[in-house]
């Protein structure tokens, strides 16, 4: 921390700083001091995935679910709790694995400035449905040979 004529600090990094101000003895009064610490902490930035979960995936499918915001410039990074499942690349793309469910994390690295923070969702790798017609839908009228 720095500290101006005036007495106005101000944060220059993250740490602690003792700050002290003085003054000199005179002909009516003895020599004056005051102390007080200062903390400069980085600030809280939140992150949030453009689609917050969860989501359902078909085996063999992808999708781009990116996460965004913060103040910082930390870059953001994607992990899977569960790469059997589903796997995450650095462009947060999911590819579904194998059935089951899986967490995709993305963390946005702490810098000079903020914290790191982070967000997370679900995705669900489950069966693709299918359904089955007939040629001639019915109802059909059939007749017994007599």
């Amino acid at each position: 921390a720095t500290v101006d004529p005036d007495g106005q600090v101000s944060a220059v990094g993250t740490g602690s700083a003792v700050i002290t101000a003085e003054k000199a003895a005179d002909a009516q009064f003895d020599a004056a001091s005051a102390s007080y610490t200062v903390y400069v902490v980085r600030s809280t930035q939140s992150i949030a995935f453009s689609n917050a979960g969860p989501i359902n995936l078909i085996t063999n499918t992808t999708n781009g679910n990116t996460a965004s915001g913060g103040g910082g410039t930390g870059a953001i990074s994607y992990s899977s709790s569960d790469p059997a499942i589903a796997t995450v690349d650095s462009a947060g793309l999911v590819s579904a694995v194998s059935f089951g469910s899986a967490i995709i994390t993305a963390e946005k690295a702490a810098d000079a400035h903020f914290d790191a923070a982070s967000a997370s969702y679900t995705v669900y790798v489950v069966r693709s449905t299918q359904s089955i017609t007939f040629s001639n839908a019915g109802p059909i009228n059939l007749i017994t040979n007599t």
